[in-house]
C-alpha cells in the first residue's frame, strides 16, 4: 500500500469516528434525530428529511488558530438553504476533546468568500471563523 494511502485511509478512520462522537450534538443542536451516512463518499454526512450536514474535523486546532477554515467548493454544489457546514475543531487530541461550530450556506454569502484554486481545478472555499456559529465546546 501507497504511504499516502495509508495516510488518508488514517484520517478517513478518524474523521468518521469524529462524526459517531459528534452525532448526539449535532442531533441536541438541530433539534432533530439526523442520521449518519454509513457511505464513504456520500453527498452529506448527516441528513434528516430536511437537513444536509458536512462535517469537517481538524486537529489540534482552536477554532481560532486561523482567521478562516474551509470546504471543497464542490461541496456547496447541491448546497440549500437546508445545508449547514459544520467545523470539528479537536482542539486537545490527547483528550479528543472537540469545539464545535457550524454556518448555514447561504449563496450570497458563499459566493463572497474567497477561493483558493489548487493545481487541478479543484478550488476551496474559505470561511471566515467569525462566520461560524458555536455548538458546543466538550472539556474534561
Amino acid at each position: 500500500m501507497v504511504l499516502g494511502k495509508q495516510h488518508n485511509q488514517k484520517d478517513y478512520e478518524w474523521g468518521i469516528e469524529q462524526e459517531k462522537k459528534c452525532h448526539t450534538y449535532l442531533n441536541e443542536y438541530f433539534e432533530t434525530p439526523l442520521e449518519r451516512s454509513k457511505v464513504q463518499y456520500a453527498r452529506w454526512d448527516f441528513s434528516d428529511s430536511q437537513i444536509k450536514i458536512e462535517m469537517k474535523s481538524r486537529k489540534n486546532l482552536q477554532f481560532n488558530t486561523y482567521p478562516t477554515t474551509f470546504i471543497s467548493e464542490d461541496k456547496t454544489r447541491y448546497a440549500d438553504n437546508h445545508t449547514y457546514f459544520v467545523f470539528n475543531f479537536v482542539y486537545d487530541y490527547d483528550n479528543d476533546l472537540s469545539d464545535l461550530y457550524c454556518i448555514r450556506y447561504d449563496p450570497t454569502k458563499f459566493k463572497s468568500y474567497k477561493r483558493k484554486k489548487l493545481t487541478n481545478d479543484y478550488s476551496l472555499l474559505e470561511i471566515p471563523v467569525t462566520d461560524l456559529t458555536h455548538i458546543i465546546q466538550e472539556t474534561l
